[in-house]
């Protein structure tokens, strides 16, 4: 992407399309190359192609925050939830982001934010069902990521107990073999990382 960039493959009369950006974003975010990434929202936030979206912008800026584990992340994905319509992938990754970032200030959650991230598991449920765009097996991913998620909290609320590292070890394993899950790889890198402290 980088070479795309650098000569201007990617870009349509010097306009970034905002799935490149996405794409572009989430990519060197997972390698760890964070301060490069800002630069580049810096760079090309202004140079998107067709009418600017500020909603898209802050995705990319949610995203990046997540990454680097900043709290800040949770707000900036409800904002783009109760604002972005129109893109299903952008309104599945917001929401499944936005669960991700609870997690990850799990520790910190007030009694509020604890509810407020269990009504969320609902209103993406309610989400998928009603939503006559998204393909069955789409729905399928995004219902057992839920699921699995759901059943890892429960195993984290309960008081601890000898047989925890059994059952994660147990729910490591089922995710392994699922064959349809979304974010299948985080959810074993969130397991693995309770198994092991």
């Amino acid at each position: 992407y980088r070479e795309l960039l650098d000569n201007g493959v990617v870009l349509d009369q010097g306009k970034l399309p905002s799935q490149a950006m996405k794409n572009i974003v989430v990519i060197h975010c997972v390698i760890g190359d964070l301060d490069w990434v800002e630069a580049f929202l810096e760079e090309y936030q202004d140079r998107l192609e067709g009418e600017p979206d500020p909603n898209i912008i802050k995705y990319n800026h949610a995203v990046l925050a997540f990454y680097r584990k900043e709290r800040k992340a949770i707000d900036l994905f409800k904002e783009v939830i109760s604002q972005l319509k129109g893109d299903i992938f952008y309104e599945l990754d917001s929401r499944t982001y936005l669960l991700k970032s609870f997690y990850e200030h799990l520790a910190d959650l007030s009694a509020e934010e604890l509810d407020e991230m269990y009504k969320i598991f609902d209103s993406f449920r309610i989400f998928l069902d009603r939503n006559q765009i998204i393909s069955s097996q789409h729905k399928q991913r995004y219902r057992s990521f839920l699921l699995e998620l759901r059943r890892f909290l429960k195993i984290l609320e309960a008081a601890p107990h000898p047989s925890d590292k059994v059952r994660l070890q147990q729910m490591h394993q089922k995710i392994q073999a699922a064959a349809l899950l979304a974010n299948k790889s985080w959810l074993l890198e969130k397991i693995s990382e309770q198994i092991e402290s």
